[in-house]
């Protein structure tokens, strides 16, 4: 039940993401004005397998404006470029709470 419940989380976040962000950045190309706050970022990651880590860059990767660019040799760190961080620790916690948490709850059946 609560690797279902992390399943249907995830790909509701995943929607909604991906929706407001296609907006924001239509947005951005429609309007004269630039808004974005490019930033590559450092993440530190709590996944430890392989899986956890492609599903994480996987679901980065799919919202418009982010992309993995690298996974660390140490397996804990993430490098991400990023369109619209004019707040990074605050993209960060949004990538921990709504990706990175409920692809290790469904992949390991517990809270990491």
């Amino acid at each position: 039940m609560t690797r279902c419940l992390a399943v249907l989380r995830l790909l509701v976040y995943l929607a909604i993401d991906t929706v407001h962000s296609s907006l924001v950045l239509a947005w951005d190309v429609l309007t004269p004005k630039d808004y974005s706050a490019i930033r590559i970022l450092r993440y530190a990651t709590r996944a430890e397998s392989e899986w956890e880590l492609l599903a994480l860059s996987c679901a980065i990767t799919m919202t418009p404006g982010t992309l993995t660019l690298d996974i660390a040799d140490d397996r804990r760190t993430l490098l991400i470029h990023a369109m619209y961080a004019a707040d990074p620790e605050r993209l960060q916690a949004a990538i921990r709470e709504r990706y990175e948490t409920n692809i290790l709850l469904l992949l390991r059946g517990r809270l990491p």
